[in-house]
């Protein structure tokens, strides 16, 4: 998959609404526009660094307990379907 296809196939079996995929050339940083809510911007976290294919992720969110155990347990189900390129 190229393009962003990987990121925006995770963003659409979440539900998460992709406005539009972009690179950020001088920083080398893939930049996302997207309508979601902070249970999926947490699994879409998981799941990348769970991949290895990231080194970091910048998005702040702040969850309650309970939506944090919801979001780890729905993470678990898709982070098998991701492997990272260089493995």
């Amino acid at each position: 998959m190229t393009g962003g296809s990987a990121a925006k196939e995770l963003f659409d079996s979440l539900g998460i609404k992709t406005h539009s995929i972009h690179w950020a050339i001088s920083s080398a940083e893939i930049v996302c526009m997207l309508d979601r809510r902070v249970d999926q911007m947490a699994v879409v976290e998981m799941v990348i660094m769970a991949s290895g294919a990231f080194t970091g992720v910048s998005s702040l969110e702040l969850l309650k307990i309970e939506e944090m155990n919801f979001t780890m347990a729905l993470a678990s189900r898709f982070a098998g379907a991701c492997s990272a390129p260089n493995r």
